[in-house]
């Protein structure tokens, strides 16, 4: 049995936003990097979970919209966002519009709480690594490899 790293005390590394007061995280070696939001070109026909497309330096990020992936919610139009851009690891190229960007959190593994695999059936549920306690509030740790398969799953019930 291996003996903690001094990385291993702190924890992850977690990418942190707010969608609609409910504050959410993602495992950091997946972000690419976080950006303002820039003109997005819609995809017609695309699932409600997709805002559309971004031309990052020359690339074409597919953006999925938070609001409508993890909330079931719909972003208004006059809503502005930012965005948490992936690496090609989590998936191909693509970025979640966010509300707000938090900040980067260290998140030990006695912290989290998995989620009830009773509930997996649930596309949010899917979605969820587990929830961890920190001092500040309760934060949901989203799994970005999960984004895409269940932006184009289908509806979303909770």
């Amino acid at each position: 049995m291996s003996q903690p790293t001094s990385t291993d005390a702190a924890g992850e590394l977690y990418c942190t936003f707010w969608v609609d007061q409910q504050w959410f995280g993602v495992d950091a070696q997946y972000v690419r990097e976080v950006h303002a939001v820039t003109n997005l070109t819609p995809v017609p026909g695309a699932p409600a979970a997709v805002a559309g497309y971004v031309n990052l330096r020359g690339q074409l990020f597919l953006v999925l919209d938070a609001r409508e992936l993890l909330l079931g919610a719909v972003r208004r139009m006059h809503d502005s966002g930012q965005l948490v851009v992936f690496r090609a690891t989590a998936g191909e190229l693509f970025a979640l519009l966010v509300d707000t960007l938090a900040d980067m959190r260290h998140v030990s593994g006695d912290q989290i709480d998995s989620p009830e695999a009773n509930r997996l059936d649930n596309v949010y549920e899917t979605l969820t690594v587990g929830r961890a306690r920190m001092e500040d509030g309760l934060l949901t740790l989203i799994d970005p490899r999960q984004l895409l398969p269940a932006a184009f799953a289908g509806s979303v019930n909770r």
